[in-house]
């Protein structure tokens, strides 16, 4: 019979909303020295609380990494739950970098926008994140969905230079050196072995 989090780990202080979760399945990779547990929850509980449960698991097993998969109702899935995917990609090591922070999510039936607010649109979809986005949408949620980026998806050369000359007007200037003495700043000496000015050479 399955068992939920706060059963078979009764040593850790699980969050409320994590500890009901409901374990189907646990992997463990002897390679990779990682546990993936597919977990069941009756609603969405934010990846920060996940990832935390996660890092209690890893720490009381000793072993390289712990994952957590939710699995929730079809209903539970909205526009936050989308952008709750790519905090879930970050953590788990794809390319997202921070293209995500900021952008805001929208559902169309079937259809997810992302609006960006940072560029990047080009870069997630070499690296295939609006599959993975979807991807792990059928596994949490199983909703079938489609995936575009929105919004400030292209490189402003214009706006990169005008931050750029913002940016350089607001440094300090330097304060300029002192020129050099007119005179050279010393005796004068000669060095093609002449004799001095007065004399002759002997």
């Amino acid at each position: 019979m399955p068992a939920k989090l706060k059963e078979l780990f009764e040593n850790i202080a699980f969050d409320d909303a994590s500890a009901e979760g409901v374990v189907l399945s646990v992997v463990h990779k002897n390679e990779e020295d990682s546990l993936l547990l597919q977990t069941e929850f009756t609603q969405r509980v934010p990846f920060s609380l996940l990832f935390a449960a996660a890092d209690s698991i890893r720490g009381e097993l000793g072993c390289r990494w712990v994952s957590i998969y939710p699995k929730y109702p079809k209903d539970s899935f909205d526009s936050d739950a989308v952008l709750d995917i790519t905090t879930f990609l970050r953590r788990e090591g794809y390319n997202v970098n921070g293209y995500f922070d900021d952008a805001v999510a929208s559902i169309n039936g079937q259809h997810a926008d992302i609006e960006l607010k940072s560029n990047g649109a080009s870069l997630l979809l070499e690296a295939g994140i609006d599959t993975q986005i979807k991807k792990f949408a059928k596994g949490f949620y199983g909703v079938d969905i489609t995936v575009a980026f929105t919004g400030k998806t292209e490189f402003d050369m214009q706006e990169y230079s005008d931050k750029v000359a913002q940016e350089d007007a607001a440094l300090p200037i330097p304060t300029p050196a002192p020129p050099p003495p007119a005179d050279g700043g010393g005796e004068r000496r000669s060095y093609g072995g002449g004799a001095p000015a007065g004399e002759k050479k002997r």
